[in-house]
């Protein structure tokens, strides 16, 4: 993380483990606080091999980093897990994804910030919304160093019962953030109680 991320490039970073920390710091929310302020531009990928792994470090170091983390059980191929992620990210399409503007305002969006898109990979977004209306929906985002933006036709209606499956997708989806923050961050009253309601 000491190196400087390249603007011109998506600067990618693999932490491959198949243990705890055992040398120097120990502490996994000190290593990941410490990781967390440098990670600038840079996407962490992580990948824990093994059941002896500490999975709130690589989880927290994959979120911040904006990648994912990967796990291996016992016996399985090392190789096909970082192929198959190697794969993915040989050919990005989007970074740095934002949604500009929209005729509504989002609340509790899942995901609450917006991933790197790659080919062959699709973008759904669970949000709740505030007001009425129609009108595009733009989002944008940085394609070989050029911002470049995409206009979705949207209608907000004020109530709906055409679409009921959408709302338990929301509610799993938000309940899923709140409980890999509550993992991350220690729990609290405020966030068991969005997780209730």
């Amino acid at each position: 993380l000491a190196e400087r991320a390249d603007a011109e490039r998506m600067s990618l970073i693999f932490f491959l483990t198949d243990g705890l920390p055992s040398v120097g710091e120990n502490a996994p929310d000190k290593i990941a606080a410490s990781a967390a302020g440098r990670i600038g531009r840079h996407r962490i990928f992580t990948f824990g091999v093994g059941h002896d792994v500490n999975t709130y470090l690589l989880d927290r170091l994959a979120v911040e980093g904006r990648g994912s983390a990967t796990y291996v059980a016992p016996g399985a191929d090392v190789g096909d897990a970082v192929g198959g992620v190697m794969s993915k990210l040989s050919r990005p399409a989007l970074s740095d994804l934002r949604i500009v503007s929209a005729p509504v305002r989002f609340l509790d969006q899942a995901p609450a910030v917006l991933p790197d898109l790659f080919f062959g990979e699709e973008l759904v977004v669970l949000a709740r919304y505030r007001g009425t209306g129609d009108g595009p929906v733009v989002i944008e985002g940085t394609r070989d160093g050029r911002r470049e933006r995409f206009s979705l036709a949207g209608h907000f209606d004020r109530q709906s019962s055409a679409n009921d499956y959408i709302a338990p997708l929301w509610a799993g989806r938000r309940i899923g953030e709140l409980s890999r923050q509550i993992r991350l961050e220690g729990s609290s009253p405020e966030l068991i109680a969005q997780v209730r309601d």
